[in-house]
């Protein structure tokens, strides 16, 4: 079951990723010829060469422009993120996220934007903590997905329904 969520991820992603940096013409054309994510995703036990494969697609798609800042942005960015604003904050998180790749420094980001009351920060938060190891953090990730679920973040709802399932199987 992880498995298969891991693959759902990272199609999605890749999907996403793709649809932002090249438009939506580009996307159509890309499914005409690879088919909707749900449909690549399917398998119910992909092999290791399918796990493979898709994770070498994802990696060769350019993130482009749309999530790369200047010095000068990333500067002004800061000073209104750590001063309370929310959308300074998510934007930084995704910088380092998808065009940096520096995974401590988009956890802050992605830490101060749920602070500053970002919906998808507070999601976004709570979906990274949900399998960390430490009980207290797996604690804070409901913390986090309910605030998120309050403000409206669909994603969060149905998350914990899932996690809420998961515990009353155990």
């Amino acid at each position: 079951m992880v498995k298969n969520i891991s693959i759902v991820v990272i199609v999605l992603l890749t999907f996403l990723v793709f649809l932002s940096s090249y438009g939506r013409s580009q996307a159509a054309s890309y499914l005409k010829e690879k088919g909707s994510p749900n449909q690549m995703a399917r398998a119910d036990d992909p092999s290791e060469n399918e796990m493979n494969r898709l994770k070498e697609e994802a990696s060769k798609i350019h993130i482009g422009s749309s999530y790369n800042l200047s010095e000068d942005e990333i500067k002004t960015l800061q000073d209104r993120a750590l001063r309370g604003a929310p959308e300074p904050a998510f934007r930084l998180y995704q910088f380092f996220e998808l065009y940096k790749k520096d995974y401590k420094e988009s956890l802050f980001w992605v830490m101060v934007s749920a602070e500053n009351g970002h919906p998808g920060g507070e999601y976004t938060l709570g979906f990274k903590l949900k399998d960390d190891p430490d009980h207290r953090n797996r604690q804070r990730a409901i913390f986090w997905l309910k605030r998120a679920a309050e403000h409206g973040e669909k994603l969060a709802v149905s998350l914990l329904k899932e996690l809420q399932e998961e515990q009353s199987e155990k």
